[in-house]
């Protein structure tokens, strides 16, 4: 595929493979789901230059496998999501944040705290509605939290619920609170980021 009709090719593809695969995957036939994704990945590839929004394909592939529970086989579709997002649409960082919370998933807590911090920092840039900050600060607060840095998570999540207010996040401050309480039973001083982290 050559020339200005390709790109044309391509913005249809991704167009037809958004809707089909989803809608594909809500009638639970994934494998014509994954086919139809692959046939536009292999268009996208094909080309000299990614278009600004061939990170979608990925991330279509991506929420095809997590539907499916798939979700190792996911991570490496949201990572390329995530690279293309980065190097080809800078107003939209979506997919770091969904590649931040898919570390998350899979317990690859200190690589998601990279793509978090970058996640809300975008957020912020972007004056992003609070609704949707909120989840990004509370996902970086758990990363931190995970990772024993507990002053950052605590900050984090207090932050979110300033934001929005949602019981998972009240839920994980609670729990923050309570380690660090237990841990003061136990020491004299306060604790420390860089103690074990909360499992």
């Amino acid at each position: 595929i050559t020339g200005l009709g390709a790109y044309q090719r391509v913005e249809v593809c991704l167009v037809k493979s958004r809707v089909t695969a989803m809608s594909i995957a809500a009638g639970r036939n994934y494998d014509l789901g994954q086919k139809i994704l692959d046939e536009c990945i292999e268009e996208v590839e094909a080309l000299p230059k990614m278009t600004s929004n061939s990170h979608q394909l990925y991330g279509s592939k991506a929420y095809l496998f997590h539907y499916q529970g798939k979700i190792h086989e996911a991570v490496p579709f949201f990572e390329k999501a995530a690279f293309v997002a980065e190097k080809t649409d800078k107003r939209n960082l979506q997919p770091v944040c969904n590649v931040g919370e898919i570390y998350g998933a899979v317990n690859r807590w200190k690589e998601a705290v990279g793509h978090l911090e970058r996640c809300v920092a975008w957020g912020e840039r972007a004056r992003e509605v609070k609704e949707r900050r909120a989840p990004a600060l509370a996902n970086l607060g758990v990363a931190y939290m995970r990772t024993g840095q507990y002053a950052k998570a605590s900050a984090a999540l207090k932050k979110s619920l300033t934001l929005h207010q949602t019981d998972q996040a009240i839920k994980n401050l609670h729990e923050l609170q309570q380690y660090l309480e237990k841990q003061n039973k136990h020491d004299s001083s306060n604790p420390k980021d860089g103690q074990e982290a909360i499992k």
